[in-house]
């Protein structure tokens, strides 16, 4: 497999003058619609209307990769924040019982039956 990386630049920029890459852009850059460059390729270059067949499913195709990978992002991230969020809700109610029994935290953590994992992540939030 080969793999053939060019920038093109700024060429979507009305005032850029060079034609060639201004032409690679419209068959492989995503921010210009399949619409436009078909038509901006007809009318400029003089490809033929349904020249973006194939271009057309590589945008698409890079699009949707970007996309999945924004997607697993925001859905990593939230995962994250929640159990952050639960973690963070442990350690106050911890917080609240110690103060309330006038109990350690490690016998606090005893009584609730934390798990391991739990009691280190407990530990971090008082820590922090």
């Amino acid at each position: 497999m080969t793999v053939v990386l060019i920038w093109v630049g700024y060429s979507t920029d009305p005032n850029y003058n060079n034609k060639l890459m201004k032409m690679l852009s419209l068959f492989f850059r995503a921010e210009v619609p399949i619409e436009q460059s078909s038509l901006m390729l007809h009318t400029d270059y003089g490809f033929p209307p349904d020249v973006l067949s194939k271009e057309a499913h590589m945008k698409s195709w890079a699009l949707d990769i970007e996309n999945e990978g924004f997607q697993r992002g925001i859905k990593q991230g939230r995962g994250e924040g929640l159990e952050l969020g639960i973690v963070q809700g442990l350690a106050r109610t911890i917080k609240r019982m110690m103060a309330k029994m006038g109990s350690s935290l490690e016998d606090t953590m005893a009584y609730l039956q934390l798990t391991d994992d739990e009691k280190i992540s407990v530990r971090a939030c008082f820590n922090s």
